[in-house]
């Protein structure tokens, strides 16, 4: 199968629908033998949300420019209805004079259920119609003595937790092959941004690594 007829059918697969705290890289994958350096890099998030596009895609945007490399987001090119039309790719990717594509998208999702454990919980019962803090039942120290304590069993739990997993590939547009891949897993949480910053900077950190910017 070619890059682009790749490039197609990863258009159709979603990215991110949530958020997440930290990016750990699983596996990573380098060409074998490839020493060029990328220069021109065009960005696609795939994503069934389009503001979850142009967040990747302009946060990936600024880290690589950080490190001299010009990037192109696709979403200013490209719209949605636009995103899986091979020609419309094609066309875009030439006009920016692009050496390399960047393509991230969500290909697995993973819940985990909470932990529970036991414990007591134990309350003050006051008396009826006192209210706490009020005399004679709060001050002095027989009412108090005498009142009763209500003890209650509880189940402290532990909230689940979902763990995406996101791969990110870069490939070569002349040759039309991959140079490099790497799958992520990232936990998720309510930050949207950080989730999307831990991403980029992990993965811009692998490619840095491997030699590829």
């Amino acid at each position: 199968m070619t890059f682009l007829k790749r490039l197609t059918l990863l258009a159709l697969v979603g990215l991110l629908t949530t958020a997440c705290s930290s990016s750990t890289v699983k596996n990573s994958w380098v060409k074998p033998g490839y020493s060029d350096k990328v220069e021109n890099v065009y960005l696609v998030g795939i994503a069934k949300e389009e503001d979850f596009r142009r967040l990747f895609e302009e946060a990936f945007k600024r880290k690589l420019t950080d490190q001299g490399i010009r990037a192109i987001p696709s979403h200013n090119d490209l719209s949605k209805s636009q995103e899986s039309n091979r020609e419309s790719i094609i066309k875009e990717m030439t006009a920016n004079d692009c050496d390399s594509v960047l393509l991230t998208k969500m290909i697995r999702k993973r819940k985990d259920k909470g932990t529970s454990g036991k414990g007591i919980q134990v309350v003050q019962v006051a008396p009826v119609a006192a209210p706490v803090y009020v005399d004679p039942w709060y001050n002095n120290w027989g009412a108090y003595y005498y009142q009763g304590t209500g003890v209650k069993n509880i189940q402290p739990t532990t909230p689940g937790t979902t763990t995406l997993t996101i791969e990110s590939v870069l490939y070569d547009l002349k040759t039309e092959e991959r140079i490099w891949s790497a799958q992520l897993e990232t936990v998720k949480e309510i930050d949207i941004m950080k989730m999307i910053q831990d991403h980029v900077d992990a993965v811009v950190r692998n490619l840095k690594q491997k030699g590829l910017i």
